[in-house]
């Protein structure tokens, strides 16, 4: 509810800003505590008060006679990075990719910028962790300095394939803390165990051993290929139990977990083709088109 003032010609007006809505109590040194929000004026009796929000505490804020004063209540966060090079370049993005700082690892050149409260992720050129919080006034330590590198391979008919394709590192929290393509290496801490998921793999309590690479190979899947060479026709994969699993252009493979499958081709809305086909691990299998 409103406060009702006795004197409102005695008052003094306080804008406390936040990074985000926050409620705050107003405890004057005699008196009753008052209620406000952040980021919003509230027009206060003089006198001092104390400010407090959850974790937070401001004391002596002065409320003067038609006076409007503003209070900055949440203190920036910082982000320290240890590494094995010195002085490597550090990237912080935020939850929608947009690039909120850049520093350098180990505090060179004043490390990375203080930054506001919230969650980043924050990358160096072969390193990438995600979900890092920041909390006001305090420092986050990235720990890389004991390391070891992580990557996911997928073979198809003896050649690597699918860099295109995604994996992600997740930690204990089920927090996804790193991701790369097919192929390509993150870097990880030592001592401690990963979840990592790519298409329908998934591997449990993942260890990362110092200055080692750990290699995981995509299991149960193989490529589909239809009519290649013959452009623009429509294909749709159901499974045994007559579910649609996936459907592309012609001159698009796609990736499929090993098994059988019945395969419709088309062209226009009229079925061209009907067959079986068996997807086997790590080989393509292709249907061409027989005149």
């Amino acid at each position: 509810g409103e406060t009702t003032i006795a004197d409102p010609s005695n008052t003094g007006i306080v804008e406390v800003r936040a990074y985000k809505d926050v409620d705050f109590t107003f405890t004057p040194s005699e008196g009753e505590t008052i209620t406000g929000k952040s980021n919003k004026d509230l027009r206060l009796p003089t006198g001092f008060y104390t400010v407090k929000a959850k974790g937070f505490t401001i004391p002596d804020i002065i409320i003067r006679r038609g006076k409007h004063i503003i209070v900055e209540a949440i203190d920036k966060g910082k982000i320290h990075v240890n590494y094995i090079q010195h002085g490597t370049v550090v990237w912080v993005t935020d939850i929608h990719g947009n690039k909120v700082a850049s520093g350098w690892t180990n505090g060179s050149a004043g490390g990375i910028p203080p930054i506001p409260p919230g969650t980043y992720t924050v990358a160096t050129d072969i390193a990438q962790m995600e979900n890092v919080a920041v909390r006001s006034g305090e420092t986050t330590t990235i720990d890389l300095s004991g390391i070891g590198r992580l990557s996911v391979e997928m073979e198809l008919d003896g050649k690597p394939a699918g860099k295109n394709t995604q994996y992600f590192v997740m930690n204990k929290k089920g927090e996804r803390i790193a991701l790369n393509y097919l192929g390509k290496e993150v870097i990880l801490p030592i001592g401690n165990s990963y979840t990592v998921t790519c298409m329908g793999n998934k591997w449990d309590n993942v260890k990362i051993n110092e200055e080692e690479l750990t290699n995981l190979q995509v299991y149960d899947y193989g490529q589909l290929s239809v009519w290649p060479g013959h452009n623009n026709y429509f294909y749709t994969v159901y499974d045994m139990d007559e579910k649609k699993v996936t459907s592309y252009y012609t001159q698009y493979t796609r990736f499929l977990k090993t098994g059988t499958y019945n395969v419709i081709i088309a062209k226009d809305y009229k079925v061209l083709k009907t067959t079986k086909v068996t997807i086997n691990e790590n080989r393509t299998t292709v249907i061409e088109r027989k005149e």
